[in-house]
C-alpha cells in the first residue's frame, strides 16, 4: 500500500511537471502556468474517483478522460496549429497513423481494452519525432503538441478497438484505471521522449 502511494505521488508530481512545462512553453506566464497546472492536477485526482454514465453501455472517469481532453484542446488553441492548414493536415494524419498503431497494440480483456504501454510510448514518440519536421513549429511547440497528438491517437485506437470488440452486454469504460490509465500515463511520457528523439536525430544528421 505504501509503495503504491509513493508511486502515485511520483506520478502526480511528474504529471504536474509536464503539464507546467507544456503551458509555459505554449506562452502562458510563469505564475499562470503554476496555478493552472496545480488546478489540472487537483481536477485529475478528484475526477479519477468518480465514474459518470454517458449512455447505456458507455462510462467514463472525468479525471482520466475529461481532464486530459480539455487540456489537449487548450494546448491546440494555444498553438498556431489552427492557423496553418498544412500543419493541421499533418497533425490529423499523424493522429490517424497513431490511432492505427494503438489499435494494433491493443486488445480486449474481461475488464476492458488494454494497450501495450511500452510499445505504444515508443511508437507514438517515434511518430511524433518523424512528424515534427513536416509539422513545423519550434521544438517547444512540438513538445506541447505531442500531448494532444498522443491523447487523440489513444482515443481513436482504443475506442475503435472497444467498439469493434463489443459483444453482448459489454460496456465501454473510458479512463477506467484512474491515475494508472493509458490516457493519463502515455500522453505525459511522449513529449519529453519525443523531444529527446528529435534532438538525437538532429545530432546524428549533423555529424553524418
Amino acid at each position: 500500500m505504501l509503495g503504491e502511494r509513493i508511486v502515485k505521488a511520483v506520478l502526480v508530481a511528474y504529471y504536474w511537471l509536464v503539464v507546467f512545462t507544456i503551458l509555459y512553453v505554449s506562452g502562458a506566464g510563469l505564475l499562470d502556468s503554476i496555478i493552472e497546472s496545480l488546478l489540472i492536477i487537483a481536477a485529475l485526482i478528484v475526477g479519477v474517483k468518480t465514474r459518470i454514465r454517458f449512455v447505456d453501455n458507455v462510462w467514463f472517469l472525468p479525471g482520466s478522460f475529461l481532464v486530459p481532453l480539455f487540456f489537449s484542446i487548450e494546448v491546440i488553441l494555444r498553438s498556431d496549429l489552427l492557423f496553418s492548414l498544412d500543419r493541421l493536415v499533418v497533425f490529423i494524419i499523424a493522429i490517424l497513423i497513431g490511432g492505427l498503431g494503438v489499435y494494433l497494440l491493443s486488445s480486449i480483456h474481461r475488464r476492458g481494452v488494454y494497450v501495450d504501454f511500452l510499445l505504444s510510448i515508443i511508437y507514438l514518440s517515434s511518430l511524433g519525432s518523424v512528424a515534427s519536421n513536416p509539422l513545423g513549429g519550434s521544438l517547444y511547440e512540438t513538445y506541447a503538441l505531442m500531448y494532444p497528438l498522443t491523447l487523440f491517437s489513444l482515443l481513436l485506437g482504443l475506442e475503435t478497438r472497444a467498439f469493434l470488440g463489443r459483444v453482448g452486454g459489454y460496456s465501454i469504460v473510458i479512463g477506467g484505471d484512474g491515475l494508472l490509465d493509458a490516457l493519463v500515463l502515455i500522453p505525459i511520457t511522449t513529449p519529453p521522449l519525443t523531444t529527446g528523439l528529435t534532438l538525437l536525430f538532429q545530432f546524428l544528421e549533423v555529424i553524418s
